[in-house]
C-alpha cells in the first residue's frame, strides 16, 4: 500500500486519526486504526490516544456517543438496591446460596 504524502510540516495526531476514520469508518476498532496510521504515516499511536481523539472528533462532528452506563451487564445502583433488598428479606446466607446456584447456570 502506498504511503500518504505528507508535506514538510508533520501531521497532527488528531489529523492522522481523522484520516484513518475517513478510510476505515467509525465502526473500526482502535487496533485497525492503529495499523492504518502505522502503515500510512509511519507513526505509532497508542490505542488510548486513538480512542481519545476518536471521542473528540465524534463530539466535534455532532455524532451521538454511546454511554457505557446503559450497557447490558454493567452493574447499576438499582442493582445494588435489589441485592440489599434480598439480603434484608432472605438473609446473607440465603443470598450467597442463590449466587452460588446462579453460577451453575452461567
Amino acid at each position: 500500500m502506498a504511503k500518504a504524502k505528507v508535506s514538510e510540516e508533520k501531521l497532527s495526531q488528531k489529523k492522522m486519526v481523522q484520516a484513518a476514520l475517513e478510510t476505515k469508518g467509525w465502526d473500526a476498532k482502535n487496533a485497525e486504526l492503529q495499523e492504518y496510521i502505522r502503515e500510512q504515516f509511519d507513526t505509532e499511536l497508542a490505542p488510548n490516544v486513538i480512542s481519545n481523539y476518536k471521542s473528540i472528533i465524534k463530539r466535534e462532528s455532532g455524532k451521538p456517543t454511546v454511554s457505557k452506563r446503559g450497557r447490558k451487564g454493567t452493574p447499576q445502583f438499582s442493582d445494588l438496591e435489589i441485592v440489599c433488598g434480598l439480603v434484608n428479606r432472605l438473609g446473607v446466607e440465603k443470598v450467597r446460596q442463590l449466587v452460588d446456584m446462579a453460577g451453575v447456570f452461567s
